[in-house]
């Protein structure tokens, strides 16, 4: 009796580690030439992050692994001296960068409020 005691007292001292998980990549070309892995993030990088930088006409494009905090901290990584476009985007799901940072096209949009606006005139 007392080593089941023994046994469940040790179990209540284990505690169950969560590995998260992001896809990691990096290209200079596009999403498409990001070479997608997966990896298991180290330590406190518990957000997974995509981000697209425009520098001197050169893009690149990178996948991987980051702290909540540097998200935070990085959230506006534009600059104006040199100028640097930056989009960044960080989600805390299990490989959850897993796709092309979002962008609305216009045609999508004007094709979208033409069809609405079909639709509610033809309801007259």
């Amino acid at each position: 009796m007392k080593s089941v005691h023994f046994m469940f007292a040790l179990s209540l001292c284990i505690s169950i580690g969560y590995a998260h998980k992001c896809y990691q990549c990096y290209s200079t070309k596009s999403w498409e030439h990001c070479a997608t892995k997966e990896v298991t993030c180290p330590g406190e990088e518990d957000h997974c992050v995509k981000v697209k930088i425009e520098k001197n006409d050169t893009q690149h494009f990178s996948k991987g692994c980051s702290a909540k905090s540097k998200c935070k901290a990085h959230e506006s990584c534009k600059s104006s001296d040199p100028p640097v476009e930056c989009k960044l985007h960080c989600c805390s799901g299990d490989l959850c960068n897993v796709a092309t940072v979002p962008m609305v096209s216009a045609i999508m949009l004007l094709v979208c409020a033409l069809v609405a606006f079909i639709r509610e005139v033809s309801v007259w």
